[in-house]
């Protein structure tokens, strides 16, 4: 992936990291349970929007690039990889 591709996607993790400390901190000073269920539901959101830009990515540039060398295996290597996400 090139620069201009990571930098939003590093900028997503890093939000995802800090939510994931401001969920813990609230955890450990007893917040309420349905503000931590809707942190949790919006921290897999985020996870789930980076992941799915990934893949994105992945199938243009990646499999895209195996299927044209050649590489009959690309698109069951990346439907493996699909189905592990999906689980």
């Amino acid at each position: 992936m090139t620069n201009a591709r990571t930098e939003p996607l590093l900028l997503r993790l890093r939000e995802i990291e800090q939510r994931i400390r401001d969920l813990k901190n609230g955890v450990g000073n007893d917040r309420s349970c349905d503000e931590t269920l809707v942190r949790i539901a919006a921290i897999q959101a985020t996870l789930n929007e980076v992941s799915g830009q990934l893949f994105e990515d992945h199938w243009r540039r990646c499999v895209a690039r195996d299927i044209q060398a050649g590489d009959a295996d690309a698109v069951d290597r990346f439907m493996a990889s699909v189905a592990k996400m999906l689980k």
